[in-house]
Order: structure tokens, then sequence, then C-alpha cells
């Protein structure tokens, strides 16, 4: 059996990417991150949980390349998560070691 793990990982604190899109207000970083999977092209994404805004950010990397990245104490800087899917038939293989190595979403 695959097991579905998260969605989506916390990548900094405190941070905002530069040129972000608004995907508006969302009640929580999970909706956010359901929004951002919507769009084909959106990876990484920043959530604020005391105005609930949701922005897909236009980057490709951890450290926001190629707008950059800025210290904003209302955000957090999220990735959307393609491989969580848990299958023990990869799991099992030697040299698979976590949930990265495994599969893709479809």
């Amino acid at each position: 059996p695959n097991i579905t793990g998260l969605s989506h990982v916390l990548v900094a604190s405190n941070t905002q990417c530069g040129g972000g899109i608004w995907l508006e207000q969302q009640s929580s970083e999970d909706a956010c991150a359901h929004r951002c999977r919507e769009h084909p092209t959106c990876q990484y994404f920043t959530y604020s949980p005391n105005y609930h805004n949701c922005y897909m950010e236009n980057v490709t990397t951890d450290d926001c390349t190629p707008t950059g990245a800025y210290t904003d104490n209302n955000y957090n800087l999220y990735k959307l998560n393609d491989a969580v899917t848990y299958n023990p038939d990869i799991e099992s293989r030697p040299g698979v070691h976590n949930i990265n190595d495994t599969i893709k979403l479809q």
C-alpha cells in the first residue's frame, strides 16, 4: 500500500521571496498549499498565519533564486513536496533512505 504524507514542507520562518503572486486569503497553510498546487508552475509559497495571505513565489530554489529572499516576520516560506508517497517496494531498496527518494505524485 502507498501512504500519503505531507503536501508541503517549511523552508524558512519569517521569510518571503520577492515578486510573489497573491493567491488570496486562505484559512491555513494547508489551504494555501492547495491553492499553490492548482498552478502548474508553483513550487514555493509563502503564508501569513497572522493575515492569512497566501502568495505563490516565482522561485526555483530554497534560497529564492532568482528573486532573492528577505526577512518578513509575518510570513513563512514553504515548498510543495512532490515526493510525498511512501511506497514500501521502493523504500525497501538499498540506497533509498528518505521520502524524497520515492515516487512523484500524479
